[in-house]
């Protein structure tokens, strides 16, 4: 029988204006603070004139949509659904918050409408002391084409850049020298791009001071995940971006054994890396890489040759954790969207297949088509060992109220519903468009709160977050 996890707080986020992401930053003393992001995402470019998220949709619409998709054209003129003025575009607004909610600052003009377009705003910001004075500052794109430096403690502007053009949509940091002030920022194209360009591209590398490095074109672009870790074991961090590694001074170390080169943007934007994640990363050198790569799921040694491949309706995301319950190593839990989900060993045996089922305790609204209409850049996490038997959960979170399972799919943890996530669970969505990319849905951080060496859990949506733990 499931276990029900303890409600220990719930938060007004409305007051924010509608967030579509929150991050968690860490304090040098006691506990984390946590950011919320209102942002287009993506749709900050003017390369997306309008929008197509209209794929579920029935007759001409959804037909001309399908076409188009299919089509893939490099630069979208012709999306018929939602159409994206330079309002839509300019949103944006950072509040950092305690856990508890309470706003610390903020920058920005906050918008009260919770159904704005927003996609891809998960890869927005990162953080580190990027000047040495001993606390972290944050980088973002905070309107298109900019990337700004701010302050973690008072939300003020320290320094900003032009990009090269304005559909960047991920920031990444590394640390690449002996001096401490030795950073590495990677801005980069995960979307649509403007020719010469192919799809995921181009990435740029900046130094602390926002001063441009480098830009590269990488075989089939960045997709939509970029991996900091040192991969050498030199004492310097690299960048796996997409399937391509980059040394700390920027040289390219390898790309994936098959994936070595691509000029096609169609076939960029089919086999795109969504996800990736290390195994064993302390293994001096000794690591490998899964990374689902939309039509497959792959792993990798450190040297970039491929170890296996297994074809995927649409390989989404992947977890790494204890998920067998009989066993305490290390598992791959595969996501693909909505069709499938899969629980693999290191050497890619399948254990267990089979299809996370949707959650709508207050029923599932009229506006939402179906169960799988949802595609969210997050759409599960990790909890490590709630149950304190040395096994790990996989929180899900895509397509209704999230809960807890195990690797074998089997529900192990619920979270108790209020009346405000059944009000919320109620409200419509624009008809026909991906309900996650406005606003509906839920999301979910894991950390350790309060500090007791045990992960709490918060899910949150664009005005409320809920906190739970197991007691």
């Amino acid at each position: 029988m499931a276990e029900e996890a303890e409600l220990i707080k719930e938060i007004d986020l409305s007051g924010f204006g509608g967030i579509s992401e929150a991050f968690v930053i860490p304090e040098k003393k006691g506990p984390p603070g946590i950011l919320c992001l209102q942002t287009a995402g993506i749709f900050m470019s003017s390369i997306y004139p309008q929008m197509i998220r209209g794929m579920y949709g029935e007759g001409f619409k959804g037909y001309l949509s399908k076409v188009i998709k299919s089509l893939n054209i490099t630069i979208p003129s012709l999306y018929p659904f939602h159409y994206l003025n330079k309002a839509d575009r300019d949103l944006f607004c950072m509040t950092m918050t305690n856990w508890e909610g309470i706003q610390k600052w903020q920058f920005g003009k906050v918008n009260h409408d919770k159904y704005y377009c927003s996609h891809q705003g998960e890869s927005l910001v990162d953080y580190a002391d990027l000047n040495n004075d001993g606390v972290d500052e944050l980088v973002t794109i905070f309107a298109p084409g900019r990337l700004g430096v701010f302050s973690v403690e008072s939300g003020r502007l320290l320094n900003e850049c032009k990009l090269p053009s304005d559909n960047f949509s991920l920031v990444r940091i590394a640390k690449t020298g002996l001096d401490e002030t030795n950073w590495t920022i990677l801005a980069g194209v995960t979307e649509a791009a403007y020719p010469p360009h192919t799809y995921g591209n181009p990435l740029v590398l900046l130094d602390n001071d926002l001063n441009i490095l480098a830009e590269y074109d990488i075989p089939y672009g960045l997709g939509h995940t970029v991996l900091v870790f040192d991969a050498d074991g030199d004492g310097f961090e690299e960048f796996l971006a997409g399937y391509t590694l980059l040394d700390h001074n920027g040289k390219i170390i390898w790309a994936a054994e098959g994936l070595e080169k691509c000029d096609s943007y169609l076939e960029a934007a089919r086999k795109h890396a969504d996800c990736s994640i290390i195994i064993d990363p302390t293994s001096k050198g000794q690591w490998k890489v899964a990374i689902a790569g939309s039509d497959r799921l792959y792993l990798f040694n450190n040297q970039g040759i491929k170890l296996w491949e297994c074809e995927a309706i649409h390989s989404q995301y992947v977890l790494l954790g204890k998920f067998d319950k009989n066993s305490r190593c290390d598992y791959l839990f595969h996501l693909q969207c909505r069709q499938k989900m899969e629980l693999l060993d290191i050497d890619g045996r399948q254990l267990w297949e089979g299809k996370l089922p949707a959650n709508w305790p207050g029923g599932r609204p009229a506006a939402v088509p179906n169960d799988d209409c949802f595609h969210m850049g997050s759409p599960a996490s990790v909890w490590h060992d709630p149950l304190e038997n040395g096994n790990d959960l996989i929180i899900y979170n895509e397509a209704g109220w999230p809960y807890a399972v195990n690797g074998y799919g089997e529900l192990c943890v619920t979270f108790r519903c209020t009346e405000s996530t059944k009000e919320d669970i109620r409200k419509s969505i624009p008809k026909n468009h991906r309900p996650d990319d406005f606003g509906y849905g839920y999301r979910c951080l894991v950390l350790d709160l309060d500090l007791d060496s045990k992960e709490e859990v918060i899910i949150y949506n664009r005005n409320r977050a809920w906190i739970y733990k197991l007691t």
